[in-house]
């Protein structure tokens, strides 16, 4: 998992980019073109290793920070505690950023066998501090090892990219971040190659993504250069804009067939995806079709990852159709009562399959939308997705609890129980359907308008970290080493409501991935549809449990030898950090 590399800083993404490993690795294995992680680091690393939305774990607001009493809640059960129960040996390289103020948050005591890295967001790369602090850690130890030997700036890191003048100093900056990125990319093959020297490499599966969007010139900040790029989606880390929250993916397993090798697939995913995909991979035996993990957010997505993978007829299993891309509980709780004003969301449902696409296969050999029957339909379907029916029963009704007052009931998945029974007779029937899943070759367009709502993604709230699109140049801010692309503008999505700036957006992610056209007040019964979805989820979510950083003090901060090193006994996790109900106040 990269640290902030963006959409655009990939080979397989941007060929000037030089990242032959990680493209190798694309052509031996799975391009996943819609993976969703969280907007910031810790957010993204908590749904990783729980399965859980973050607005169900904690860690929904912010980062936690250093020296900050914050911590993921120890209620939660860890990916590496299941892993160890199927007798897995779990090692951890690399950021932690889900807490340290107290030795229960540490990795060793979450399920990690071994731990040898950073615990907080960031640190020099050649000496292991940040502000004056030594991150550096091995298991939950700190260790002043190989400190500005492990890493050396080198002439060659920063000439890979030589065609970037390194003179201007916006193009170096960029030539010093691809040189990073390069470095990464040197390590992944490095770790490639020992894995085959110890014949290891047909037994390891590798997933490679970012943890969230690239850091991009859209974020101004006075101690960081933000030279990541996203191009052509839009913004950047912080946001919950494609350029946030999409990443780039890459799944590789050797057993993968050779006629999957080198495929890109576009099925919906999101990083809690990953826990139940896990646990799954490390139960060989277990039966897909029944898998399912309780109480997480994550959907295993084995099934379509291995070779059988088809649009639309094969989608057997466990299917995503939608993602609560963020929500973010800005409460302060040091207020009371607390102030709910500033709470962003984000939200997508749909996929590029659903019975819209069954159906369109049908349009030539069937009748006219409105002599279209229940029994038509379940027969046309019952031949192209025999597996998914009910035996020799009739269509089920199955109608999404959010969508209940909607125009109609809104299908979900693949199966014959999707289509609808209705007990007003065949003739509403095909209402219905006209009405809510027809494509437009058999259904009126008017009745179509505000009803396939499910390739949609609501941005909604005030949004604070989204840079207003007056203080720059573009939210779609093209690399240095490509002037040449097009520029890429869009509606904004700011307004003023009540007297105050809010962010109001809904676009079409299919049709408008780099989401340019804010068809927000066009489309009110998807918009409407939607803020009840968030609204479900804020009634199950959690309280955050942020505190601001507390700074490098005797409080949280001791000698080690000639270095200062974070001390772990400065919080204690039921006053700080108890997983709590989100406060109803906020919710009603």
């Amino acid at each position: 998992m990269a640290d902030d590399m963006g959409w655009n800083d990939v080979g397989f993404h941007n060929p000037k980019v030089k990242t032959p490993n990680i493209d190798e690795l694309r052509l031996k294995g799975i391009t996943l073109n819609q993976l969703y992680m969280q907007p910031v680091c810790s957010a993204s690393r908590s749904a990783l290793v729980t399965g859980k939305y973050p607005s169900n774990n904690g860690l929904q607001f912010q980062v936690v920070s250093r020296e900050s009493q914050t911590c993921l809640p120890l209620e939660h059960k860890t990916i590496f505690e299941h892993m160890k129960e199927e007798g897995y040996a779990t090692k951890y390289i690399g950021k932690w950023h889900l807490g340290y103020c107290n030795r229960s948050c540490m990795p060793t005591n979450r399920g990690v066998d071994e731990f040898r890295g950073i615990y907080t967001g960031s640190a020099d790369y050649f000496n292991w501090t940040e502000y004056t602090v030594l991150q550096r850690r091995v298991d939950d130890e700190p260790s002043a090892e190989n400190i500005g030997t492990h890493l050396t700036s080198t002439k060659e890191m920063f000439d890979v990219h030589d065609f970037l003048d390194a003179e201007n100093t916006e193009t170096n900056k960029r030539r010093r971040y691809l040189g990073l990125v390069s470095a990464f990319d040197d390590l992944l093959g490095e770790t490639i190659k020992v894995l085959k020297e110890t014949e290891m490499d047909q037994n390891t599966i590798i997933i490679f993504s970012s943890d969230n969007g690239g850091a991009s010139l859209t974020r101004k900040s006075p101690l960081y250069d933000y030279y990541a790029n996203n191009y052509p989606l839009r913004n950047g880390k912080f946001t919950f804009m494609e350029g946030g929250v999409r990443v780039p993916a890459v799944y590789y397993d050797p057993r993968l067939h050779s006629r999957t090798r080198g495929t890109e697939r576009d099925f919906l995913m999101h990083v809690t995806d990953w826990f139940p995909t896990f646990i799954q991979l490390a139960k060989p035996g277990r039966k897909m079709s029944s898998f399912e993990i309780p109480g997480i957010d994550g959907v295993s997505q084995l099934a379509n990852l291995g070779s059988t993978y088809d649009c639309p007829l094969n989608r057997k299993y466990n299917r995503r159709e939608e993602i609560l891309v963020a929500l973010t509980d800005a409460t302060n709780r040091f207020i009371n009562p607390p102030d709910c004003t500033t709470e962003d969301a984000a939200y997508r449902d749909g996929s590029e399959c659903t019975l819209v696409s069954l159906i369109s296969e049908i349009k030539e050999k069937t009748e006219p939308a409105s002599s279209l029957t229940k029994n038509a339909i379940t027969d046309r379907l019952t031949e192209s997705a025999t597996d998914l029916a009910e035996e020799a029963q009739p269509a089920t009704k199955s109608i999404s609890p959010a969508s209940e007052d909607s125009k109609g009931p809104f299908c979900k998945g693949m199966a014959i129980k999707c289509v609808q029974s209705t007990d007003k007779g065949t003739d509403n029937f095909a209402k219905v359907l006209e009405r809510i899943m027809l494509p437009k070759a058999l259904a009126p367009a008017h009745q179509l308008k505000s009803s396939q709502w499910r390739d949609y993604k609501l941005v909604y709230g005030n949004q604070y970290y989204l840079a207003d699109p007056s203080a720059l140049e573009s939210e779609w801010p093209k690399p240095e080493e490509s002037p040449e692309l097009p520029n890429i503008t869009g509606d904004d999505c700011h307004r003023i409501e009540n007297g105050s700036r809010v962010v109001r957006c809904l676009f079409n992610v299919i049709d408008d991935p780099n989401e340019t056209k804010n068809i927000y007040d066009d489309e009110p019964a998807i918009v409407s549809m939607l803020i009840r979805k968030i609204e479900a989820a804020r009634r199950v979510s959690v309280k955050a449990v942020y505190h601001p950083p507390l700074g490098p003090t005797n409080f949280t901060t001791q000698q080690f030898g000639p270095y200062l090193i974070p001390r772990d006994d400065y919080c204690t996790p039921s006053i700080h950090f108890p997983l709590e109900p989100a406060d109803p106040k906020c919710y009603q």
